[in-house]
């Protein structure tokens, strides 16, 4: 729908407490985007087209500082007195160029609309939507409370995002139980561990939900950890010893002379 709209364009806000996964939601989406264009010859797919775009928002950043940051993923040289509107200009048809159809902002709740530096690079963020055919995606921590969504401009972006809320994952059911292990897998099969069986990581699943509490980011860290530990001992698999968890270690602190 957004690709013949001008102005009104429908968006995705993924909002939710720390290390529940949302970063993973939303770079999900844009690999899979991609993919998909890529399998089906679309122009976008193309080689030398960018169909998916990803940055965060700095903290306390005004609009030329978020519309840089698409400047520096394309790799566009800034000139520091370039204006605001002129940059903005240039990323539009940049995007246009290499047929630019997602757009995904990551950190959104850096910006408070109820700060004058923040609610104009809300602004720009929408000026931008109206420049380019794309779609975009906000994920941040908790926007619903981080004033995004505040005041007149909050309710404009409030009625064209839909706002979906990441939750824990849950053990209460088998449905619930099979959610969590398809998780497990995927995430099993990016370890690239020589010697991990494939579905071995299953039989940790309980142990697993319990230390991570759901949270596919504690997850994601137990695992890699793990993975990390079973390439330095060269066993090449997951070895989970009950009641251990792997922990990163911690980089002893040297004492300078004051």
């Amino acid at each position: 729908m957004n690709e013949f709209k001008y102005t009104g364009k429908l968006g995705l806000i993924v909002s939710g407490a720390p290390a529940l996964g949302k970063t993973t939601t939303v770079t999900q989406i844009g690999k899979l985007h991609t993919l998909r264009r890529q399998y089906q010859e679309h122009p976008a797919g193309q080689p030398g087209n960018i169909p998916v775009v990803y940055i965060t928002v700095p903290p306390a950043c005004g609009p030329k500082e978020v519309i840089a940051e698409f400047a520096e993923f394309f790799s566009l040289p800034i000139n520091g007195r370039i204006s605001q509107s002129t940059l903005l200009n240039t990323v539009s048809q940049v995007m246009a160029r290499v047929h630019t159809e997602l757009v995904i902002v990551d950190e959104i709740h850096n910006l408070n609309v109820n700060y004058r530096m923040s609610a104009d690079a809300s602004d720009a963020l929408k000026q931008l939507s109206e420049k380019c055919a794309a779609t975009f995606i906000y994920a941040g921590v908790n926007v619903e409370s981080c004033g995004l969504l505040d005041g007149a401009r909050g309710q404009q972006i409030s009625s064209r995002f839909e706002l979906h809320r990441v939750a824990p994952f849950s053990n209460r059911s088998a449905a619930h139980r099979a959610e969590w292990e398809a998780v497990l897998l995927d995430l099993e099969e990016t370890l690239c561990l020589t010697k991990q069986c494939e579905g071995d990581v299953l039989r940790h699943s309980s142990r697993l939900f319990a230390d991570s509490g759901g949270s596919i980011g504690r997850l994601a860290d137990t695992l890699h950890l793990a993975a990390l530990a079973a390439i330095d001992d060269h066993t090449e698999r997951l070895n989970f010893t009950l009641g251990e968890v792997p922990r990163a270690k911690k980089t002893p602190v040297l004492a300078t002379a004051s």
